[in-house]
């Protein structure tokens, strides 16, 4: 769980609620939610996030009925999570992400290596 929801600009700015849930499965994040994607003042849903088997350089996220490759390149970037869309720094993206994998780890790494939900 996140200290609040926040925002994270890719090449889309992307908004993550203070609690983010999932099926956590071998290459994929299913019944994703708590991250929403804002293009041109609206917001969408990701649903799942893919990675390919064996690993390329893409991941796949899918919004909607619209699924979206993007360069793994752009992930190893670390980004700062905002409180507003303009407003002050709060934490890394790879804060964050040391809270979900943390987060993981309590729980347990058997559940890690099977399809599961996951809360975040």
């Amino acid at each position: 769980m996140l200290e609040s929801p926040c925002y994270i600009q890719f090449e889309y700015l992307v908004y993550y609620e203070k609690t983010i849930t999932g099926k956590l499965g071998y290459g994929s994040i299913t019944d994703l939610e708590g991250i929403q994607v804002q293009r041109f003042f609206l917001r969408f849903d990701v649903n799942e996030i893919k990675v390919d088997l064996p690993p390329s350089d893409s991941i796949y996220f899918q919004v909607g009925f619209i699924n979206k490759k993007l360069d793994v390149d752009q992930f190893k970037t670390i980004h700062s999570c905002r409180d507003e869309v303009t407003g002050s720094c709060k934490y890394s993206s790879e804060s964050l992400l040391q809270r979900c994998l943390w987060a993981r780890l309590r729980s347990g790494l058997k559940r890690i290596s099977s399809p599961s939900g996951f809360s975040a």
